[in-house]
């Protein structure tokens, strides 16, 4: 008996520990929400100064920007046309051009279709795998031993279709499996710490910014000035390209 009352005490313990993990790394993320959302308040409200400042030599910018692009297309255009009118146009780089998209789209779908196969199996086998049984039925848990056979070789002979219809018939509840539905608190540990590391690794990408450098470190006023400077210099470039006054 009183062995009996230690590994209750013992199971009591680990499940208390477990707990205030949970709770800690809880508390760890919701800080670091918030330090998250402060930092992107802060650079917010700095980039809006920045484009209320500096809104004529943005928008300037922007226009001769626009132009330069468009005389850069007509001049593509011109060439283009000037080589349609020459003896020695082809249009085997244009086949050429459109087998290699084809080669690309073919390419995208296979990945798609391997992405997909990767999830149905996935998930097929988390939810019907003989450990997940909640039950000591002899036939329940063959049952869940033969469907993981078929996820098994479904995903192993990349048969999408076949997959699909297992999936379905094992989410629509037609396998008539009790599974155990029982929380996992490694699980849910590990998946928060992998929350955590997420965000903390959100958060030093913010702070290691340029502008929230400059926003932290950094002369605000001479950040500005200098931003000027530049945005000058560049729209006279533009200017000159673009042949504009």
């Amino acid at each position: 008996m009183c062995n009996l009352e230690q590994e209750v005490c013992k199971v009591e313990s680990i499940s208390k520990q477990e707990t205030q993990k949970l709770e800690a790394l809880k508390a760890d993320i919701d800080r670091t929400e918030k330090e998250i959302d402060t930092v992107k308040s802060e650079l917010n409200a700095f980039r809006l100064r920045i484009r209320t400042e500096l809104r004529v030599e943005i928008a300037q910018i922007q226009k001769l920007q626009a132009l330069y692009n468009e005389q850069k297309k007509l001049k593509k255009e011109k060439r283009r046309e000037q080589k349609r009118k020459g003896k020695n146009f082809r249009t085997k780089e244009n086949t050429l051009v459109s087998k290699q998209q084809k080669e690309t789209r073919k390419s995208c779908a296979v990945n798609e279709n391997l992405n997909e196969l990767k999830r149905l199996y996935k998930e097929g086998v988390v939810k019907v795998h003989p450990d997940k049984i909640q039950s000591n039925d002899d036939d329940e848990i063959k049952q869940a031993t033969e469907l993981t056979i078929l996820l098994n070789e479904h995903y192993q002979n990349a048969n999408l279709e076949q997959l699909r219809r297992l999936h379905q018939q094992i989410f629509s509840g037609l396998t008539n499996l009790k599974l155990d539905m029982k929380v996992d608190h490694n699980e849910k540990i590990w998946s928060l710490k992998v929350e955590l590391r997420d965000l903390k690794f959100e958060l030093e990408e913010l702070q290691a910014s340029q502008l929230y450098v400059v926003l932290r470190q950094l002369d605000k006023e001479k950040y500005l000035s200098d931003l000027r400077n530049y945005f000058h210099d560049k729209i006279n470039k533009l200017r000159k390209r673009t042949r504009s006054r």
